[in-house]
Formats: C-alpha cells, sequence, structure tokens
C-alpha cells in the first residue's frame, strides 16, 4: 500500500490518500510536531472503497511537521506512516468545521483580541443567622476575548457574514509566528458586529470569541450541499451520468451561496 499527502491551498487542507489497503476498516491518526497521535476528523473508523480511503484534515499543524499514519481498527497494526510540514504562508484562517467551503484567508487582523476574561461558576448562599455567605464554587469558563478580523472586499465580507449566520464551531488556525499576537484555536463566535468603519479598513466584524472544545472527529465537514447538486445537474439522472463515483462526487467544492442560512 502507499500513503500520499498533498497540501491544498485552496481551503487550506492536507488531503490524505491511502491506497492497496486491505483492512476492513482502518483509522487515520495525526501527531503534530512529535505531540500524542489523534484520529484525523472522518478517519476514526473509515471503510476503504476498493481499497482506497482519502479524506482531508483543515486541523494541522502550520509549519511544524505532521506526521500520518494509517492503522487497522481491528489489531491497531500501523499499515502505513508519512509526513509533511503544511504552511499557512503567514495568513490566519478561519475555518468552519461543519461547512468547509467557507473556508477563507482573513484579510487583516484590526484587533487582536489581547484582552482575554472568564466568568467564575458558582453562587453565594446567605444562610439565616450568619453574616458571611456560603461559597459554592467550580471551575471558571473558558475564555472570552474579542477578535475584529477585516474581509477584503465585499464578496468575502459576504462570505465571512454567511459562515457567523450558519452558526457552529469554528477553528482560528493561526501560523506560529502569530501565535504570541492572535487567538487561534477552536471557538463559538457568541456574537457579532459588522461596519464599514472607513476606506481604508473596508469591512470590518467584531467577533465575541469563547474557547470550545475541539468538536469530536465523528463530525465531518461537506463540500457542497444539496443545493449544489441542484444548481450543477439539476436531476439524479443528469449527475449520475457526469459523476461516476462517491468519491468524484466528494471532490466538488460547492459555492458559498449553496449554503441556504435561513
Amino acid at each position: 500500500m502507499s500513503l500520499t499527502l498533498t497540501y491544498l491551498g485552496d481551503l487550506s487542507r492536507v488531503r490524505i490518500v491511502a491506497d492497496g489497503l486491505t483492512a476492513d476498516a482502518v483509522r487515520v491518526e495525526r501527531s503534530i510536531d512529535g505531540g500524542p497521535w489523534e484520529p484525523v476528523r472522518g478517519g476514526v473508523s473509515a471503510a476503504p472503497a476498493a481499497g482506497v480511503i482519502q479524506l482531508d484534515d483543515y486541523e494541522f499543524g502550520s509549519d511544524v511537521t505532521n506526521a500520518y499514519r494509517v492503522v487497522d481498527v481491528d489489531d491497531d497494526a500501523v499499515l502505513e506512516s508519512d509526513s509533511i510540514t503544511p504552511s499557512l504562508a503567514g495568513k490566519v484562517w478561519l475555518k468552519h468545521i461543519r461547512y468547509p467551503l467557507l473556508n477563507r484567508p482573513v484579510f487583516r487582523i484590526l484587533d487582536r483580541g489581547q484582552a482575554f476574561g472568564r466568568s467564575a461558576r458558582g453562587s453565594l448562599s446567605h444562610i439565616a443567622g450568619r453574616s458571611l455567605p456560603v461559597s459554592t464554587s467550580d471551575l471558571a469558563t473558558s475564555r472570552s476575548f474579542p477578535l475584529t478580523v477585516q474581509a477584503r472586499d465585499a464578496a468575502d465580507a459576504a462570505v465571512l457574514d454567511l459562515m457567523l449566520a450558519a452558526g457552529g464551531a469554528l477553528f482560528v488556525h493561526v501560523p506560529p509566528d502569530l501565535t504570541d499576537k492572535v487567538p487561534g484555536g477552536y471557538v463559538r463566535v457568541a456574537g457579532s458586529d459588522q461596519a464599514r468603519r472607513s476606506t481604508l479598513e473596508r469591512w470590518a466584524f467584531d467577533l465575541a470569541c469563547t474557547e470550545v472544545a475541539p468538536p469530536s472527529p465523528l463530525i465531518v465537514g461537506t463540500t457542497l450541499t444539496w443545493q449544489t447538486l441542484r444548481r450543477l445537474w439539476g436531476s439524479w439522472t443528469a449527475l449520475r451520468a457526469d459523476q461516476q463515483t462517491w468519491q468524484a462526487l466528494r471532490d466538488v467544492i460547492g459555492e458559498p451561496t449553496d449554503l441556504e442560512v435561513p
């Protein structure tokens, strides 16, 4: 068998292709710069089609060695491994976990969110006959921070607005030279404001971000929607005549406007 790793800059992803597989199900794992092995999204238990699997990793480590391996689910035997060093080329990317077709590099960071906040969790119980309350406490909440980003033009601003309207977790992918200046990782945007502040700043978005746990690797994004299929082919007959395999269909990248958000 062979394992091929390729960085694709269209949506900022590492494409993983393994062929010659004989196992019924395999697990695809990633280790960033010698760290622990973690399953790649969509690769927890993948069933090869004609001995081939293909998936894309959007959450790789930038500008460091990313080692990948394919493991037989039945006996945990490592079938093949390889490594790649993908780069964000100094750009911060906003990535949507559920709809990666919306992924976009940020044109400019206007506010780097240096003010972090946490909220306390717990309560104060005022007991009769006591002047001091009894405190019940728990771990504080995750960090919240503001992040103001600027879109390149009106078209990019429209995509970013659609990304926020779609909801769900976002991955703020930050290159290593900016990690001390720009907060990164998985966030939920609790609220946003959009304004054209000036001719120079063009479209800007104020994002109220809260750090969240990484979504389950069982949640797999898609680069097309039903609207994409309707727009490109119009019918199942036309679709089946043009696309011979499901894998070929998965390679189609829809337009952001294909994502219908009420």
